[in-house]
């Protein structure tokens, strides 16, 4: 290869590590930092974790979704829900009890399809002062009950 090819190969290869946004089996970077945050003294790192959960769930979400027409990216993105599944929908489901938590932890369970949520978020709109977290935890009851009731 002469000089001028492998100058050339050099500035056209991606970087090390952007050939995806997750390698397969892999969790998304930061994940573990925002995971440990949920369980922070301070509240605000509380609410910035579960937003930053929330938008990427969200966005786990969309990637997974039956308009994505690259069938790897699809399948990733449903393996990194499911793994968002095993390890944020239990501490999303304890943290309905934070006011700061509430609303995102709902959105996420919601995303995720945690059927087994319903029971905490029955209680935590019983319980729920806030009328916009009422409404958004109520949407999200819904959307589990039609989601439990699809797979009988």
């Amino acid at each position: 290869m002469t000089p001028l090819l492998a100058l050339l190969a050099t500035l056209l290869a991606p970087p090390a590590g952007a050939t995806g946004a997750n390698l397969p089996g892999a969790l998304p970077p930061g994940l573990d930092d925002h995971l440990a945050d949920l369980d922070s003294g301070d509240r605000a790192k509380r609410r910035l974790a579960a937003r930053s959960l929330r938008v990427l769930v969200r966005s786990e979400v969309r990637r997974s979704s039956t308009r994505q027409r690259d069938e790897l990216v699809r399948d990733e993105a449903r393996m990194t829900l499911a793994d968002l599944d095993a390890r944020l929908a239990p501490r999303c489901v304890e943290g309905l009890v934070a006011p700061e938590l509430t609303v995102p932890c709902a959105d996420i369970l919601r995303w995720l399809e945690t059927t087994s949520a319903l029971p905490a978020l029955e209680r935590a709109v019983a319980a729920e002062p806030r009328a916009r977290a009422r409404r958004r935890l109520d949407r999200t009851i819904r959307a589990l009950r039609g989601f439990a009731a699809e797979q009988g």
